[in-house]
């Protein structure tokens, strides 16, 4: 339980951080408006949320046989 609890924090962290650090010098490099950043960042959440939803049930599906 430990592990997993520490794995979860730090994948999400890791996220977290890439999107503090990196949006800002994406929207000054590509003069980008604060709601195309906040769009962009919306985009990212919602393919990581798809990703990690369709990736448990195929693990789930394949894993428990």
């Amino acid at each position: 339980m430990c592990v997993a609890l520490a794995g979860w924090s730090l994948a999400s962290y890791y996220i977290d951080l890439l999107a503090v650090l990196t949006f800002p010098d994406v929207a000054k490099s590509l003069d980008l408006a604060p709601s195309a950043i906040g769009l962009l960042g919306f985009k990212l959440y919602a393919a990581m949320f798809i990703i990690i939803f369709l990736g448990g049930w195929g693990i789930d599906q394949y894993g428990r046989k």
